[in-house]
């Protein structure tokens, strides 16, 4: 039996930043994606998460928290 779980995901912050057309870093630390996938069971912090783009794209992302809300 699968459950439908959401998925927000975060841009992990880098080093050097690329600085923007006035000279201030580009913080990315705000940019959210959510997807709604199904899995077999609340993944749990430190999981692999296979998942996939609009178009296709395979990434895998790592669980840092599970929130459950009935």
């Amino acid at each position: 039996m699968s459950i439908d779980v959401e998925v927000n995901l975060a841009i992990p912050r880098i080093k050097n930043p690329v600085l923007g057309e006035n000279g201030y870093p580009i913080d990315n630390g705000s940019v959210r994606f959510m997807k709604l996938i199904q899995v077999a069971a609340i993944p749990q912090p430190g999981a692999l998460l296979p998942l996939t783009t609009n178009v296709g794209h395979e990434f895998t992302a790592t669980v840092t928290r599970s929130d459950w809300n009935e």
